[in-house]
């Protein structure tokens, strides 16, 4: 779009300029000339009037359109300027968020490292407590849990369901436990 814009307006801005220089030595050769002592008042009033009228709307055109591509570009660049203003807030936000985080007696990214490792202990506790539901057998005699535990590890073998069920459950106790003891 914008090239298509400054083709038409270049393009605009030529043809005046052709049809000006066409028309100034036209004159010129019709034993009329606008500057110097030569001049008549009355023809260069006509001249004028023609140059004004069928000339300047190309010049006028042009213009037009080389004003409506700068508000566009300026519109681009004030939605990158209001982008790029609320990402360096949200950062800013970040970077307080982290650096009020507090656990254990540590504070900002130690806090967050604290955290990342209860994390990750407590997935190694699911995944190893599933794998152990996985590899048993029940050992009720009530016929209603013995159904349930099947349809767990009917469950736990779609390896999807396993993964859900492993992560959703590590990130409940997670949160449950940081609740606690905070």
């Amino acid at each position: 779009m914008k090239k298509t814009i400054l083709f038409i307006a270049l393009g605009m801005l030529i043809l005046g300029g052709i049809i000006s220089i066409y028309f100034i030595i036209n004159t010129y050769l019709d034993g009329y000339w606008i500057w110097g002592s030569y001049t008549k008042y009355d023809v260069t009033g006509q001249f004028g009037d023609f140059f004004g009228g069928a000339i300047g709307t190309f010049f006028a055109l042009a213009g037009t359109l080389l004003v409506v591509l700068t508000f566009k570009e300026q519109a681009k660049q004030n939605k990158r300027e209001s982008f790029e203003t609320k990402f360096y807030e949200m950062l800013h936000l970040h970077k307080q968020n982290i650096d009020e985080i507090q656990v254990d007696g540590l504070k900002g990214r130690e806090a967050i490292e604290r955290l990342f490792y209860y994390l990750k202990d407590i997935y190694k506790i699911v995944e190893d407590a599933v794998t152990t539901i996985e590899s048993t057998n029940p050992i009720s005699s009530d016929e209603k849990e013995v159904k349930l535990f099947y349809r767990m590890k009917v469950f736990l073998s779609n390896r999807n369901n396993k993964l859900k069920f492993i992560h959703n459950l590590s990130y409940g106790y997670f949160f449950l436990e940081l609740k606690t003891t905070m």
